[in-house]
């Protein structure tokens, strides 16, 4: 078959990966803006820690902003992905990993209070 919309596929990946940088890095700013940045709640890391400790570090002060700019970069990437399959190697592995990920939003959503910090741990 022809490229979807005669976009090739140089072009197409080109703006998908400067689109998902761009994405990404102000996601990232606000998984930050959520962790207590203050030392005492890090003095002591474990892997093992529990979701006690992990709840105890994280603020979620922007917590909606973050479920709401994740959905959006989900759902958005996803038809960009659908629209341009050529814009990626494996368009069906994008999708089921965006799939994946707003399942396991599914957590963070019903109980922000006591596992909202798993957003930023995804």
């Amino acid at each position: 078959g022809g490229l979807s919309f005669g976009v090739p596929a140089h072009t197409a990946a080109f703006v998908h990966d400067a689109i998902n940088v761009l994405c990404l890095a102000v996601l990232d700013v606000l998984v930050l803006a959520n962790w207590k940045l203050e030392r005492a709640a890090w003095t002591s890391l474990k892997i093992t820690d529990g979701p006690d400790m992990w709840a105890a570090r994280w603020s979620g002060q922007y917590q909606h902003a973050l479920m709401t700019m994740v959905f959006v970069y989900m759902l958005s990437d996803s038809l960009f992905v659908l629209l341009l399959p050529q814009s990626v190697k494996v368009p069906l592995a994008i999708l089921v990993h965006h799939a994946t990920c707003l399942l396991a939003m599914v957590i963070p959503w019903l109980y922000p209070a006591t596992h909202g910090y798993t957003l930023g741990i995804f």
